[in-house]
């Protein structure tokens, strides 16, 4: 009688230990689940993560506006000073060459004339040049204007 409560016992427990791996399955199916769900929603910004987002997106842009417009200035300021270095050299070349057709120019009046045409010719030039370098700037500062 004894080993046929033992058997029942073990038969009990056994059945136990079944229910209770399967009851160990199910919660950990569960935990899964819930887990998985808790990740989809932290994934979800918050509102305040949100503003602070769009803060940092808006502080960003101000930085590459700022930039971009430093940029602007650079170039500009560089693109000034290299037409500044072409009008610089080319005036050099003329005093130049101005220096040394200037002994042999009045040698004589024939090429004294010559000279002198030639001369305006490259007045009239340079005055033509600054017409041009005051129209660009007055374009200039009406786009700045505006």
């Amino acid at each position: 009688e004894e080993d046929k409560r033992m058997l029942e016992v073990e038969a009990a427990h056994q059945k136990l230990l079944i229910k209770h791996s399967k009851v160990r399955e199910l919660l950990a199916d569960a935990n899964l689940e819930l887990s998985n769900s808790l990740r989809i929603v932290d994934e979800v910004p918050t509102r305040t993560e949100l503003i602070q987002y769009e803060r940092r997106f808006e502080e960003l842009y101000r930085q590459i506006q700022w930039k971009l417009e430093e940029t602007r200035k650079y170039y500009d300021m560089y693109n000034t000073l290299d037409t500044t270095l072409t009008f610089i050299q080319k005036e050099i070349k003329l005093l130049d060459s101005i220096g040394e057709n200037f002994v042999e120019a009045m040698k004589s009046s024939q090429s004294k004339l010559e000279f002198s045409k030639q001369f305006e010719n490259i007045v009239k030039g340079v005055e033509e040049s600054l017409k041009r370098q005051e129209a660009n700037l007055a374009q200039k500062n009406q786009i700045v204007e505006e």
